[in-house]
């Protein structure tokens, strides 16, 4: 449907293109500062719309070339940061199992010290 859309778009064009050009087949002088050309309007009319959508054309690939580059390097640069991301998430459950480890070490000393301390009270040591 989409190229059906195009096709009828692109046979407009031509025929507006084509009545413009019975329109206008009086001769003009185009200066070029060396020389001095008598064409029809339309083929001028047609070079100079030829030239600018050559323009457009250069001019949009090179934006699209940057577009491609940019595009490259966010990739590059989303996987690096997604390793670090895996990276340190590693790291952080290894910290977090350490902590645990020594939080329990930690209960355990602290159960230990009160039952240290009665211990001493009953036998003093001489």
């Amino acid at each position: 449907m989409k190229n059906q859309g195009r096709l009828i778009a692109g046979l407009v064009l031509t025929l507006i293109v084509a009545i413009f050009a019975v329109l206008n087949v009086n001769t003009v002088a185009i200066n070029f500062g060396f020389a001095k050309v008598h064409w029809p309007l339309i083929l001028i009319l047609i070079v100079v719309l030829l030239l600018g959508a050559l323009i457009a054309v250069l001019v949009s690939a090179g934006n699209r070339v940057s577009d491609q580059r940019d595009t490259k390097q966010a990739v590059e640069q989303q996987k690096s940061l997604t390793t670090q991301v895996a990276t340190l998430k590693n790291q952080n459950e290894q910290l977090q199992t350490l902590l645990n480890e020594r939080d329990a070490t930690i209960e355990k000393l602290s159960q230990q010290v009160p039952e240290k301390a009665t211990s001493d009270t009953e036998h003093p040591q001489v």
